[in-house]
């Protein structure tokens, strides 16, 4: 069954409300590229082999960013929707006369809204009652006495 991994943190910020307190966070153990994902989809018994699988991720790649930059929203059903935002520099303009995009935005961001459909959401609620999680501390341990195992330790 897969796994969330989580680790636990400390907050060392004195200046921080919360100093001293300890968060979850998520570990990530891997970045899949396109290339191994498409390997892994073809692996789920599609009927498409890992090239042809792969050639459509990258040209749904190209086409996503393409339509995001003709200021149009993409949304692709049972997960979300991925659309641009535009990041401002501090201050702003003092009028809209005096607004300027290349002095007042200085940057684009691609976001993400997961799906919100009751019956596909992906919602953060939605995701944590899904979620089976496991400490990677835990892992890591599990890990060292299976290699103890097997040394005959």
């Amino acid at each position: 069954m897969a796994k969330v991994l989580y680790d636990i943190y400390k907050v060392k910020n004195t200046r921080s409300t919360v100093n001293g307190r300890f968060f979850g966070r998520v570990v990530h153990t891997e970045t899949l590229d396109t290339e191994a994902l498409a390997s892994h989809i073809a692996d789920h018994g599609s009927p498409y082999t890992e090239d042809i699988v792969s050639g459509v991720l990258k040209k749904a790649e190209r086409c996503i960013l393409e339509q995001l930059l003709d200021s149009k929203k993409v949304k692709l059903d049972g997960l979300g929707t991925f659309y641009l935002s535009a990041h401002n520099a501090k201050g702003g303009a003092e009028s809209v006369e005096k607004f300027n995009v290349g002095q007042h935005i200085n940057g684009l961001h691609i976001r993400f809204l997961p799906e919100q459909a009751e019956s596909k959401s992906l919602s953060a609620k939605t995701l944590y009652q899904k979620a089976n999680f496991k400490w990677a501390v835990d892992l890591q341990r599990e890990s060292a006495e299976v290699r103890s195992e097997a040394n005959g330790d």
